[in-house]
């Protein structure tokens, strides 16, 4: 009983600090994560950094692995001289220390109070290190439901941004416009750099604001919010994490069209990725229980 007080006080503080989650399509909670409980994901980062770096090496295509170049600068300075058209970088980063990420208790405290206690987590994280004048990873206007697909507009999907270093309008921080959940879903088609544009021009409808977060700051965004990000105009890189959570399957009374969408969603997910029960009744999967169904039963 002490504990589901704490919570619900603990959600209470949040939505009077930041209760714009339902109203305005998007939430940011400032430390979420403290900057010690970040580092062990991020020495998973450096670490396939690194061999990444001697890949490269390998491959005559750089001559310095940059091996003394703090977190943010490092992939930065492998690709000074290099083409990189990657969106997201997720080599290497499947870990124990990422389940322990994912399964973060004051990450799934907030996505409680948006959907419930019943949470899944899609599988599907993007690491995307966004590198200096980098064209491929300054999103257009869009909402996560234009890539999932159509008919996710009817479910409720909560999508985190973590950012792992600080996050501001010069390095390219993600912008969203207040409200533009509520306008449904708009259609728009993927062009030959893989990123959606919407048809309409979705700033005549609305004011786009700036989310400049640091390490550790939660930006929640709904399936339906438009949101975007510009290019980094710095020399650091502009790391940050998206997560995907939503109710599990089968624990609420649904409509027929947000059945129809929960069942798209899951089956599209499973083509590549592996969902993970991170909170119920019955408890949560363990990492090892995780790792299995992605590598098989003797990994």
């Amino acid at each position: 009983m002490t504990d589901r007080i704490s919570l619900l006080k603990y959600r209470d503080d949040i939505m009077k600090r930041q209760g714009n989650y339902f109203d305005d399509g998007y939430m940011v909670v400032k430390n979420l994560l403290q900057p010690e409980e970040l580092k062990p994901f991020q020495s998973v980062i450096e670490k396939a950094v690194d061999q990444h770096a001697q890949v490269l090496l390998s491959e005559g295509k750089i001559d310095d692995i940059a091996e003394s170049a703090p977190f943010e600068c490092r992939m930065a300075k492998l690709y000074r001289n290099l083409d990189n058209r990657m969106r997201s970088w997720n080599t290497d980063i499947f870990s124990y220390e990422l389940y322990n990420l994912i399964t973060h208790k004051n990450i799934l405290d907030v996505v409680d109070s948006l959907i419930g206690s019943e949470i899944i987590h899609h599988g599907d994280f993007h690491l995307r290190p966004k590198l200096p004048g980098h064209q491929w990873t300054a999103f257009p206007w869009h909402q996560d439901s234009q890539y999932y697909g159509k008919p996710t507009q009817y479910m409720h999907v909560v999508t985190i941004s973590l950012p792992l270093v600080e996050v501001t309008e010069a390095n390219g921080c993600i912008w969203v416009i207040p409200g533009s959940h509520h306008w449904g879903y708009l259609d728009g088609e993927r062009g030959n750099d893989q990123n959606i544009r919407t048809f309409e021009d979705v700033e005549k409808r609305g004011n786009p604001l700036s989310i400049p977060m640091s390490a550790g700051d939660g930006l929640f965004l709904t399936n339906l919010t438009f949101h975007s990000s510009t290019i980094n105009q710095t020399t650091n890189v502009r790391w940050t994490i998206d997560l995907r959570y939503s109710a599990i399957p089968g624990t609420k009374a649904l409509s027929p069209l947000q059945q129809e969408a929960t069942n798209y969603m899951f089956a599209t997910l499973r083509r590549n990725f592996i969902p993970l029960i991170v909170r119920s009744k019955s408890g949560k999967q363990s990492w090892k229980q995780w790792k299995e169904a992605k590598y098989g039963v003797n990994s």
